[in-house]
């Protein structure tokens, strides 16, 4: 239950309490513990609203600037220090109460929390609040509490301001056009589901740009939040980010669509991106992520999303997944361009099933200019594309896809693998130095023709330069029929420099 604070602020430099002075030509007035705001206002001391069982401060009218001028409002155990609207009726932050407020600025100042509360709540809806050089800070222990909170609303701005010790830093929820920018945002691991530094359910075109993402206390729970979680979501903007030490940089999971990741820094997280449930329509372009204990990025069961110029740096551990883990799992095509796998754990770049299984034509995918580069210290190759885990023994490779000008240099197994490639064009890649086969195909079957392997540079790789293979029996990993159909190809040369030898059932080879 709610109830109106009557805690006076005295006008003396000893008093306990503080001072707001209406903004403008009006008056000085004294205002208390659950005051409903109406004019702009400066506040003079530090407002302690810790007894009490109400919200600190409610904004009442549109259009009201509160500035704290450098001090802090403190809310009671449980409360929001700020709701941006009408006192109205007792509710939590996200529950319905009085009427919401427009044009709303908070700026310059710290509000406290302790509990489930929120610093700011304006889950009512008010559009156009601007939250400005704020500290907000939890106390690290509660469930539900966020730093802002954000309710079917439209122009919300979080800028330059700092939130540590809750749950959720900034709830988008249903949230339209909102600005997250320029932030210091540590969430807090609790019991419930996820901690993030931006939690998003249902938003469109929102940005969240230019923010440090970190957990609090991480030494009690390691890499357990998320920078930014995400879901049902359309258009949302993750752009030049720093997240460390968290679980996962980006979690995009149910049917987010037209998601733009780009020109972050990820470091020491458990996976840089993670896409899974449908995500269409992505972006993740000009990132650096680095030091991730499993993939840097991990996709499953998304469609035509692009990928352009990410650079990923020793990713990986024991029992990890690739560095580039995409598993469209036949939902529809990927198109990777440029990136690079450097130093990873396990594999460069594992691909699987990137094509639509509902349809016998194009889009393909599109593998271009692509670079692994010493992956696998636990004895992977650079790129592989058509097994994505060894128990899916009937995962196909990229039905009808494009390897083009693509890179494997110096990695631990095998330059490329592709693992029963159907209708395949691999054309115009180099394959050097790498432990095992420059380029291993695995089970051609027949109907899988043409497959076109033409002008491709294998050298100095510690197996053959190309070679095919069928060499297991039904039920083993790698098995598609009984017998493999030779690889055709094209000006493929490998120039004598090979270990076992430049070809092996590959045609036009040399």
């Amino acid at each position: 239950m709610r109830l109106r604070g009557a805690y006076l602020l005295l006008a003396t430099a000893a008093s306990v309490g503080a001072m707001l002075v209406l903004a403008g030509p009006a008056a000085a007035a004294n205002l208390h513990c659950g005051e409903e705001i109406t004019s702009s206002v400066t506040l003079i001391g530090n407002l302690d609203c810790s007894a009490t069982s109400d919200a600190a401060l409610y904004i009442g009218a549109d259009g009201v600037t509160l500035n704290l001028n450098g001090f802090a409002v403190t809310a009671g155990a449980g409360q929001d220090v700020i709701e941006n609207y009408a006192e109205g009726a007792p509710g939590g932050h996200g529950t319905t109460a009085g009427t919401p407020a427009n044009g709303t600025t908070i700026k310059n100042g710290t509000l406290n929390l302790s509990g489930d509360g929120a610093g700011v709540d304006n889950g009512n809806g008010g559009s156009n609040l601007t939250v400005d050089v704020v500290s907000i800070n939890g106390d690290g222990t509660n469930v539900q509490s966020v730093g802002v909170y954000d309710g079917a609303s439209a122009g919300l701005s979080v800028i330059d301001g700092s939130i540590s010790g809750v749950k959720n830093g900034v709830d988008l929820d249903g949230s339209i056009g909102a600005l997250v920018k320029g932030n210091t945002i540590m969430p807090a691991y609790n019991t419930g589901f996820g901690c993030a530094g931006v939690r998003e359910d249902s938003g469109t075109i929102n940005y969240v740009v230019g923010n440090a993402f970190s957990q609090y206390a991480p030494a009690d729970h390691p890499q357990t939040c998320y920078g930014l979680w995400t879901q049902y979501s359309a258009g949302t903007v993750f752009n030049l980010n720093k997240v460390t030490g968290m679980d996962v940089g980006v979690k995009s999971r149910t049917t987010n669509a037209g998601l733009t990741i780009t020109e972050n820094v990820m470091d020491g997280n458990n996976f840089g991106v993670y896409l899974d449930g449908q995500n269409s329509g992505d972006v993740i372009a000009g990132n650096f992520i680095k030091n991730s204990d499993q993939s840097g990025i991990a996709d499953f069961g998304s469609f035509n999303n692009t990928y352009n110029g990410n650079i990923l740096t020793s990713n990986g551990s024991a029992g990890s997944y690739a560095s580039y883990f995409i598993d469209p799992a036949g939902y529809g095509p990927v198109t990777m361009v440029n990136n690079y796998a450097r130093l990873g754990y396990d594999a460069g770049f594992s691909i699987c099933a990137a094509y639509s299984a509902s349809v016998s034509g194009p889009p393909y995918s599109s593998f271009v200019g692509n670079n692994a580069i010493a992956n696998g210290t636990d004895g992977a190759a650079g790129f592989i594309d058509g097994l994505c885990q060894e128990e899916d023994l009937d995962s196909l490779a990229s039905v009808g896809a494009t390897w083009s000008a693509n890179n494997a240099y110096g990695n631990a197994s095998d330059g490329f693998v592709f693992v029963a490639p159907w209708r395949e064009i691999v054309t115009g890649n180099t394959s050097k130095l790498n432990g095992d086969d420059g380029f291993l195909f695995y089970d051609v079957v027949a109907d899988a023709q043409p497959l076109a392997v033409t002008n491709n540079s294998a050298t100095y790789n510690g197996g053959y330069g190309f070679t095919g293979a069928d060499d297991s029996t039904p039920g083993e990993l790698f098995y598609y029929g009984p017998d493999a159909y030779p690889v055709a190809g094209s000006g493929n040369t490998g120039s004598g420099t090979n270990g076992i030898g430049d070809c092996y059932l590959v045609a036009g080879c040399s």
